[in-house]
């Protein structure tokens, strides 16, 4: 693990991003497919009562989905920098990670106790170019009228 925090979600947001903040603008179909994506930046949508919660953030070669996973979503993301910023929209918090091309793997499992949420960050590195290429891979849930 990469690291593990508290966060008091606000704005029911979770964001993921690499300096300087890109302002993201939240659409009707962003809000309907849980999260708004551009290279550089993701916010992921989550319960306006998620209050507190923990966020894990992980780095490896394989996903598998958690069979207690509440929902999860996928996006291609880039580190350029060596580092990004994740947490709520207030008071994100600075993670070091290698630079990069990683399929991004976020999901919600239900917390214990005083924890809502337990919010997973996974960083799957990526070969493949194309996958995290945003000229080729736009971050929208529904890519069904793509296919034939």
């Amino acid at each position: 693990m990469m690291a593990s925090l508290h966060v008091d979600v606000l704005y029911a947001q979770i964001v993921v991003f690499e300096m300087p903040l890109r302002d993201i603008q939240w659409t009707d179909q962003h809000t309907a497919q849980g999260f708004a994506w551009s290279p550089g930046g993701v916010s992921f949508g989550v319960p306006g009562d998620a209050g507190a919660s923990r966020l894990d953030v992980f780095r490896a070669t394989a996903f598998t989905l958690d069979p207690m996973c509440l929902w999860a979503v996928q996006v291609p993301f880039e580190i350029k920098s060596g580092e990004f910023m994740v947490g709520s929209v207030i008071g994100p918090e600075r993670v070091h990670v290698e630079r990069g091309r990683y399929e991004l793997n976020f999901l919600a499992r239900p917390g214990q106790g005083d924890v809502r949420f337990v919010f997973q960050h996974h960083f799957i590195e990526k070969q493949c170019a194309d996958l995290c290429d945003p000229e080729t891979w736009y971050g929208t849930a529904d890519r069904s009228s793509s296919s034939s």
